[in-house]
């Protein structure tokens, strides 16, 4: 009978910190996405 080989030794997976973060506000410029919405449906019924 074959047996299985396993090796004693265990390998640790790195802690990764779960402390919040804060994140800064993006350098590029953004919009409000209400009204790029409405704009956009705004454009789309004037194709009726």
């Amino acid at each position: 009978r074959g047996g299985i080989a396993m090796s004693s030794l265990t390998k640790e997976v790195p802690r990764i910190a779960v402390d919040p973060m804060v994140v800064a506000p993006p350098s590029h410029p953004t919009y409000d996405l209400k009204a790029v919405i409405r704009l956009a449906l705004s454009e789309d019924a004037g194709d009726r």
